[in-house]
């Protein structure tokens, strides 16, 4: 996997305050992978 990207945010509900940070990532499959509910 190749990183490509980091969102941050930040969120307010009433008295709670919640940061978040997401790690973005390519993943090179091949053609023809299909992914499967296990």
């Amino acid at each position: 996997a190749m990183p490509v990207s980091i969102l941050s945010y930040e969120q307010i509900e009433g008295c709670k305050f919640e940061r978040y940070v997401l790690f973005c990532y390519d993943l090179h499959l091949p053609r023809n992978f299909t992914p499967q509910c296990t």
